[in-house]
C-alpha cells in the first residue's frame, strides 16, 4: 500500500559517503519513508508502485524510469538528458554549443576536418551524447586518441555510440544547482573546491537560463561554470542520479517532497 507521503528508494555506495549519510539521517529525522534496495536486486524488487523518488546510479534510476509510477514530467526521461535532445532547447548559454554530435566511427573518419572546423589545435573535448553517461567526458589530445579508444574498448563502448565533440574550454569554477520549477533551491561549488552555496549572480544566471529554455522537466540539476568569457552552462542532468556535493540536503528534500505531493494531489503539470 502506498504511503500518504512521498517515499524514497536510495541506492547506497554511489555518492560520497558523507552525502549519503547526511541524506539518510535527514529522511529518518523528519519521518520520511525510504528503503535501500541494491541495483543488482531490482529484478526481485516488489515495491515499484510505492516509490516516488528513487536516487542512485544511472542504472538504478533508469530501472525506475521504466515503471508505470515514474513521473516523467517531473524527473524527465533518460533520453531527455541526451545532449542531442536538450542542446537545442537551451541554446546559446551552453559552453559547448559549438559541439558536433556524431558516432565514434564518424569522429575517426573525419578527425582532421573536425579539428579544423573547431579550431581546436589538436585537442578535443569528447563526452557521450547519452546524459546517463556511458563514460566520462574528457579532453583528448591528438597523441592520446589511441589510448582513449583503448579505454572505451575496455568499457565495451561500441564504435556506433553517439558522442559530443567540442573545442576544449578553460573552466575556473563550477557549481551544481538543483532546479525545481525554474528556481534554484540549493547549490554547491564542486570545482576547484567543494563548498555550500553559490554567488547570487550564479543563482540568478541559472534561473535566467531556465526561464529562457524550451524545457518542460520540472526538477533537474544544472552545472554552471566560469569561463574566459563569463558564466556558461556546462550541462543539465537528472537530479536523481547527480551528486549533491555540499548542497543543503534539507532544501532539496523539502522541494522534492512538495513537488511530488503536489503531483499526487492531481496537478495537471505532472
Amino acid at each position: 500500500m502506498k504511503s500518504d507521503h512521498p517515499t524514497w528508494a536510495l541506492e547506497t555506495h554511489v555518492f560520497p559517503e558523507k552525502e549519503e549519510q547526511s541524506l539518510l539521517s535527514l529522511l529518518e529525522s523528519i519521518g520520511v519513508e525510504f528503503c535501500t534496495p541494491k541495483a543488482h536486486e531490482l529484478s526481485r524488487f516488489d515495491r515499484w508502485d510505492q516509490i516516488d523518488i528513487p536516487r542512485g546510479s544511472c542504472f538504478f534510476v533508469r530501472q525506475f524510469s521504466q515503471q508505470r509510477s515514474w513521473l516523467g514530467d517531473v524527473w524527465g526521461n533518460p533520453e531527455d538528458f541526451d545532449c542531442s535532445r536538450y542542446y537545442p532547447k537551451f541554446g546559446h548559454p551552453l559552453i559547448n554549443k559549438d559541439g558536433r554530435i556524431m558516432s565514434i566511427n564518424e569522429l575517426l573518419w573525419k578527425l582532421d576536418s573536425i579539428r579544423d572546423e573547431l579550431d581546436s589545435q589538436g585537442d578535443l573535448f569528447i563526452r557521450p551524447d547519452d546524459g546517463f553517461k556511458s563514460f566520462e567526458g574528457e579532453v583528448v589530445s591528438s597523441e592520446g586518441i589511441d589510448q582513449w579508444l583503448n579505454r572505451l574498448s575496455l568499457l565495451q563502448i561500441p564504435r556506433h555510440t553517439k558522442i559530443l565533440v567540442a573545442s576544449p574550454r578553460r573552466l575556473t569554477s563550477e557549481w551544481r544547482i538543483q532546479m525545481v520549477d525554474g528556481k534554484a533551491v540549493a547549490a554547491s561549488r564542486y570545482r576547484p573546491v567543494w563548498e555550500q552555496g553559490a554567488p547570487t549572480e550564479v543563482l540568478e544566471y541559472a534561473e535566467n537560463v531556465a526561464s529562457n529554455a524550451a524545457w518542460n522537466v520540472r526538477a533537474y540539476a544544472m552545472d554552471i561554470a566560469t569561463t574566459e568569457s563569463g558564466l556558461g552552462l556546462v550541462e543539465v542532468g537528472c537530479i536523481l542520479c547527480m551528486a549533491f556535493y555540499e548542497s543543503d540536503p534539507r532544501a532539496i528534500v523539502h522541494a522534492l517532497q512538495e513537488l511530488v505531493a503536489e503531483c499526487r494531489n492531481g496537478n495537471t503539470n505532472c
